[in-house]
């Protein structure tokens, strides 16, 4: 169950974001390869090392509330998917197995840990998905928007100025004065 849902949602945002209409909205939305395999190093596999995750919780995110929430929607369905092809016997729920803490926290570093996984897991969960996983994003981006950010802070600030042409004014400023004079 847990391959068949991770497997529905690489797929589903994956449709969602090659749309007539794709958006950078919808193409953010997609899983990574570290999520998905974050997402299974968080069970506790039978005959596995169990999932482990910090003694303090770890930082929410809405990225990482995000993917958990979507991940516990799937199960249910499947669930229910299950339960009424009346497989239940052959397709057990793992949900007891999942730990969302290790979830949150393999999210909050980075990705999975060098995780044990059942033998041939990751495969079934990839396996003619080729392209369907986001790209990896490079945290070198985020450095260099951070320096440039700080280099334009440090430019010297000759006001604001708004299209009226006012100095230190912005354009809140002009709209609050035109209720003034009325």
């Amino acid at each position: 169950m847990a391959v068949v849902s991770l497997r529905w949602i690489v797929n589903h945002l994956a449709i969602r974001a090659n749309e007539a209409q794709p958006s950078a909205e919808r193409e953010k939305a997609k899983w990574t390869v570290r999520e998905g395999q974050a997402f299974l190093a968080s069970f506790s596999w039978p005959g596995g090392a169990p999932a482990t995750a910090e003694q303090t919780s770890p930082p929410l995110e809405n990225r990482s509330i995000q993917l958990t929430a979507q991940i516990l929607a799937v199960f249910d369905a499947v669930e229910m998917l299950s339960q009424a092809l009346l497989l239940t016997n052959k397709v057990p729920n793992p949900a007891s197995l999942f730990s969302g803490k290790a979830f949150h926290q393999c999210l909050a570093n980075g990705g999975a840990p060098d995780a044990q996984l059942p033998s041939g897991l990751w495969g079934a969960c990839v396996d003619g998905l080729e392209g369907a996983f986001a790209h990896e994003k490079d945290g070198k981006r985020k450095r260099d928007r951070k320096t440039k950010e700080n280099r334009d802070r440090a430019k010297p600030s000759h006001g604001r100025v708004a299209r009226g042409g006012v100095p230190g004014q912005s354009m809140f400023d002009v709209l609050s004065a035109l209720g003034e004079g009325v």
